[in-house]
């Protein structure tokens, strides 16, 4: 295990100083529930709001992490959705953070256009 590097360690703690004198001085509200941030972070949602969005259930797609829709033609040894299974897509695995819809959909386009 590398040893880290002084300088990087000491640039990680004033950083999270700063974070912190600015969070009591200008604390924020979280953007989906307006319940007052007491922590520095860079996401503006509260952990309990995090934690309200629907997860993707098991049995996601191994590619793209889409939920459902496999074909009864293909193979199941291989849990690859219809899309993947048919099209070559530019990327090789995607993971999503939790299902997109509802309370999610709201916080991307919040966070997105404010």
């Amino acid at each position: 295990m590398p040893i880290p590097n002084p300088r990087r360690r000491l640039a990680s703690w004033i950083a999270k100083l700063t974070g912190s004198v600015a969070s009591v001085l200008f604390p924020g509200c979280c953007r989906m529930c307006d319940q007052l941030l007491v922590d520095a972070r860079r996401l503006p949602i509260c952990d309990e709001c995090l934690g309200s969005f629907p997860a993707v259930p098991p049995g996601a797609c191994e590619v793209c992490d889409q939920p459902g829709a496999f074909d009864p033609e293909f193979p199941k040894e291989a849990a690859y959705c219809r899309d993947c299974q048919r099209h070559r897509f530019a990327f090789e695995l995607a993971r999503s953070y939790g299902l997109y819809e509802d309370e999610l959909v709201r916080a991307v386009l919040l966070l997105k256009h404010e």
